[in-house]
């Protein structure tokens, strides 16, 4: 089971002009909304984070078992404005029933901007993790579980051990999610979260008019069990708990059932890195090139539109990278990148990057 806590920094309305001279490390107060930042932090931590941090402490002692993935930005305001939820937060990562997990610091789309600085980033983040919370980082995540090639190798070189992923079928090349995945011929573990059993508890849980609604927890740790693979991964906002599902929905009383439940129905749980472990990635999948999400449908036009779209982006990321790398190593100019076209999921005719290397042409990879 994995939760991530992101609180962003929300934009001041109607925006302030920026005096010139303004020192850059000023100009957070022109552009952020502070006060209605706090508002939201104060209120979710009264509804969601206190009592969930408890009740997770609670549950850890019972043999309890997850992973929790935390953005800087929620970190900086929580030393700001709510000191007793960070040391919530910390009393709870201090069991060895959980499992620290690195996200995009900022829960920003950089990773698709600057694949460099990236990396940076999130080795930063890493650092940043493991001396707020004492204990090694090797799982990672990013921005709305988002997943490509390009980002695949930059993990991978940043020394991380497994990542997570959505799981949809067309992501997985049509495989189920219930398996430990890598990119092939590659170390980085690939851990798919269940689309279907997350949203189950995360979107629909208390929807009336959900057909499965009352959801109980000996139905949903059926459902786990009866799952064909190897694991089953869960994952969710942590918000889920007390926020996107108030107190009166029975979210709590739900999950401090479903631990009983589980061992009732012999189902294991695992923290994530004892899942890559034990399970070990046999199974291969093709990342894609622009990158999937648990957002939207699970590609990138929630984000950036269509596939042409998409494809401009990319196009200018990798761009931007040949810039950066020639300018690195001090040639005038990167090696020649000429565009190839070809198709992609749905017909649609797109461009594919081909580095000139000598006289042949060579696939670009990280």
């Amino acid at each position: 089971m994995y939760t991530v806590v992101h609180q962003p920094r929300r934009l001041r309305l109607p925006a302030k002009v920026i005096p010139s001279g303004t020192p850059p490390d000023d100009f957070a107060s022109f552009v952020f909304d502070e006060a209605m930042d706090r508002r939201y932090f104060e209120k979710v931590a009264q509804y969601a984070y206190l009592p969930s941090t408890e009740m997770f402490r609670d549950l850890t002692k019972r043999g309890w078992r997850m992973s929790i993935g935390f953005s800087n930005s929620f970190l900086v305001q929580a030393e700001q404005w709510g000191k007793k939820v960070l040391d919530s937060f910390q009393r709870l990562c201090a069991s060895p029933n959980v499992e620290v997990v690195c996200v995009e610091p900022y829960h920003s789309w950089l990773l698709y901007v600057d694949i460099v600085e990236f990396k940076e980033s999130m080795l930063w983040a890493r650092r940043r993790l493991e001396d707020v919370f004492q204990k090694p980082v090797t799982m990672t995540d990013t921005t709305e579980m988002f997943m490509s090639n390009d980002v695949y190798f930059a993990l991978q070189q940043c020394g991380f051990r497994g990542a997570f992923m959505e799981g949809r079928a067309w992501q997985l090349a049509w495989q189920d999610s219930t398996h430990v995945f890598r990119h092939p011929g590659h170390n980085l573990a690939l851990l798919a979260r269940h689309h279907d059993l997350s949203d189950d508890v995360g979107y629909r849980f208390s929807n009336s008019s959900w057909s499965m609604w009352p959801l109980t927890p000996d139905r949903y740790a059926g459902w786990v069990r009866d799952c064909w693979g190897d694991l089953v991964t869960l994952g969710w906002d942590f918000e889920t708990f007390g926020e996107h599902h108030r107190h009166d929905t029975g979210i709590f009383g739900f999950v401090r059932a479903l631990n009983g439940q589980l061992k009732k129905q012999k189902v294991r749980m695992m923290l994530p890195s004892e899942a890559i472990a034990q399970l070990e990635p046999r199974y291969e999948i093709p990342v894609s090139e622009y990158g999937t999400t648990w957002a939207g449908e699970g590609g990138m036009e929630f984000f950036l539109g269509n596939s042409a779209q998409q494809g401009q982006a990319h196009r200018r990321s990798q761009a931007h990278r040949d810039r950066t790398v020639a300018a690195a190593v001090g040639q005038p100019s990167p090696h020649p990148v000429v565009w190839q076209v070809g198709t992609c999921r749905g017909g649609e005719r797109v461009l594919h990057p081909r580095r000139v290397v000598g006289a042949r042409l060579a696939r670009h990879h990280p």
